[in-house]
This record gives structure tokens, sequence and C-alpha cells, in this order.
């Protein structure tokens, strides 16, 4: 069918950001995968304690267990030894008045204790242990049930499980977690000069290579179209192979307006196109669109701007889809620029900049605004995001900066 736009050609990065994320909900069929096949997945439903956390009473220092009324109300106390308390190792058994076990970390509080000295509190004499003065009643115990109560939540749904949740999942005895099925993503090149480098004008692609890496860190189940020729029948030919077996189709390239840039066209043809064009530098020949179910990216060809605009569109768009709750933006900082920046007024701008300390002060140095070639990139380690009031930057002005590290683009760990 042959639908033509009816939304405006041209919006705002927050305005296109808003209605990618209204056209797209979570993915709700859940799967059920061993915890050690868990890792970069997201977690569909709460994962509970079944027992208390700590299971028993434990020391939470090294030192010496006793009864808080064995000692004097001031002055030292003098107690006796009777055993010791190890992790693994409880002291069998009972503390009574003017006694002592010696305990290391984590092991079990013995009967009639309640309380632990530590050592640098104490001192060794021929009678006993000497206990300095000032000692609290539970001082340094760990109390059964104070992290977590039985069948209290442990793990909230909407959070990507990293090392650290599958830590505590396999703590608590759970063998299995249930996560959101994979986002499936379909990636494709357009562009004839796309091939071996050659004086006929022949380049590598690049931006496949970097979308699929960032796809699948943010746990996409990815589909390689590879690079499709700029011929609309080659290029809806593909479109139509894969519509209804993804979730997103990413493509980059072939989104402007010269004569061999067919995506437009062949959106039109296949699906409906929600915008076209954002005001934003670089990236602003971007399209977002439906074919079927699956959404469409339609990113620039240049390859600074492909990534940006992957930053700012489909990364959120692929957080919303594997129901995270967090977009994974990260703060925002102000930091004084090294450089002037030009700047146009009525449109966002986006630099890769260079994170600086200079006399205790952080800066930011852009790091080139060439988007033709990814080395601009792989120097930067942040993006300076200039907003469409903004006229030209001078040295040592503010400007918004976000640090590519606080992006949601964690490594999969499921291999």
């Amino acid at each position: 069918m042959n639908q033509p736009a009816s939304e405006p050609a041209r919006c705002s990065v927050p305005e296109a950001r808003a209605r990618i994320l209204a056209d797209i909900a979570p993915i709700t069929t859940i799967e059920t995968v061993p915890v050690m096949q868990a890792p970069g997945r997201v977690l569909a439903e709460p994962v509970y304690s079944a027992v208390p956390i700590p299971p028993f009473d434990a020391a939470a220092m090294d030192g010496y267990a006793l009864a808080h009324a064995s000692l004097a109300p001031a002055g030292e106390s003098i107690v006796m030894p009777i055993g010791q308390a190890l992790a693994g190792h409880p002291f069998a058994g009972m503390v009574t008045a003017g006694t002592c076990v010696r305990i290391a970390t984590g092991a079990p509080l013995p009967a009639g204790a309640d309380t632990v000295v530590m050592v640098e509190a104490t001192r060794s004499i021929a009678q006993g242990v000497a206990i300095a003065t000032g000692q609290r009643q539970g001082q340094h115990c760990r109390r059964r049930g104070e992290i977590l109560a039985a069948g209290a939540p442990a793990l909230a749904p909407g959070v990507r499980l990293g090392p650290v949740e599958i830590g505590l999942a396999a703590s608590l005895g759970v063998t299995q977690l249930h996560v959101r099925r994979r986002p499936r993503v379909a990636v494709l090149s357009t562009g004839d000069e796309l091939g071996a480098p050659s004086e006929a004008g022949g380049i590598r692609d690049s931006n496949r290579p970097a979308l699929t890496v960032a796809i699948t860190r943010m746990g996409g189940e990815l589909i390689d179209l590879g690079v499709v020729a700029d011929r609309r029948d080659q290029l809806e030919r593909a479109l139509r192979a894969v519509a209804g077996q993804v979730d997103v189709i990413v493509s980059s390239g072939g989104a402007s307006v010269g004569e061999a840039d067919h995506v437009r066209a062949v959106l039109d043809q296949l699906g409906r196109v929600r915008f076209w064009q954002v005001a934003m530098k670089p990236g602003k020949p971007l399209a977002f669109g439906h074919i079927g179910d699956a959404v469409f990216f339609a990113l620039p060809g240049n390859p600074v701007a492909a990534w940006i605009s992957f930053l700012q569109f489909v990364r959120p768009a692929m957080s919303r889809l594997t129901g995270l709750e967090s977009s994974g933006d990260g703060p925002a900082w102000s930091l004084p620029c090294t450089a002037a920046l030009g700047k146009q007024v009525g449109r966002t701008e986006f630099v890769p900049g260079r994170l600086l300390a200079r006399s205790d002060t952080w800066w930011v140095q852009p790091a080139g605004r060439d988007v033709a070639s990814l080395v601009t990139l792989a120097g930067a380690d942040c993006l300076i995001e200039l907003d469409p009031s903004r006229g030209e930057v001078m040295p040592g002005e503010h400007v918004a900066v976000r640090r590519f590290s606080d992006l949601d683009l964690v490594p999969s760990l499921t291999g």
C-alpha cells in the first residue's frame, strides 16, 4: 500500500524521541533461562528470597562474641575464651556470663552471645581477655533477616542482569530466571559505494559493524542483511523478506533526498513513515516508521551521524522494547569547553568530546566535527549536546556533556 507520511516533516530531538517511545511497547514474551545464561537479559518477573538474609545471626567483625551483660558499666572487663567460631564451623556450646568465643567475620553467633567486640578493642592477659569500656550491646552483629526477610523481593522486573544480580540470585538458591525475549533486530547498509576502497569511489562499510556490536551489547538478536545496492527493487525485496520476522529494522544510508536514496519511497510503499528528518546536526536525514509490526529506523549514511542518531533514538527504543525501567542516559554534566564551537540557533547539535582534568576542574575538549569517519569518535569519551536555543559557544563557556560510559550500552555477557 502506498501511504504518504501524514506527520510533520521535521521535529525536534525530544519530540522525535517521545514519538518513538510512544509507538513502542515492551516485549511481553517471557523466557525461562538458567541463571548462568541470564547475564545481559532483562528480568521479567521479580525474584523473591526463599530464606532470610542473613540466614542466621552472624559476626560482622573478627573479634570476640559474648553476652553484653558480662561487661562492667565502667572500666575494663575480663572474660575467659572458651572456644572459637569460624565461617562454616560454628561454636557448638553456649556463651555464659564471664565467657567469650573468638569469632571470625561471617561465623554464626554462639548461643548466649549478643555482642561482638573487635580485636582492636581487646588485649590478652593471663586471666583471659580484657575488653575496653564503651562497648554497645548488639554491635558488629548481623541479625537474621535484617537485609532480606523470607519472602521479600530481592530483584525487581526491568533490571538488566549483570554480575551482581546473577550473584545475588545464586546466593538465594535460584537456578532459573524469567526474562524478556530478546528484541530481534535486522541491520543493513545501503550504497553502491560500499566495498573495497578504490579510486572509483569505493569505501568500506563501518556503520553495520558498529551498529551490530551496539545492538548485540544491548541484548538484541541480530539478523545481518549485509549491504543492499542503491536500487529500489533490491531494498524493497530485502525489507519485505525480513519485516515479519523482526521487531526492529535499522538501515544506514539512502535516507537523504538524492536520486539514489530510495528509503523514503520504499517505506511509503511498504508501511508508514511517522516522521522524516530531525532538527539536529549531525543526523538530520533520519526517518522512523513501521513496516508491519516492525519499527524502522533509517539512519544517515555518514558514520558519525549514524552513530549519534543511534544513541539518541535507536538505543532508547531498544531499552523500551527490552522492558528496562531506565533509558540509561545517565546524568548531563555542565562543563567548560576548551574551544569555540560554531552553532546555528534552531537545532540541537552534538559534538564528540574528550574529558580533560585541569587544575582540579573537569573540562571538555571537542574531538572534531567531521561526520565522514569514525576516527572522530574513536578518540572521544563523551558527547557535547548543544540545545536549539544556543548559538556560538566561546572558549570557557559551559556546555552539557554526557559520558559514553553512562549510556546503556553494557556488554552482553552471554557470548
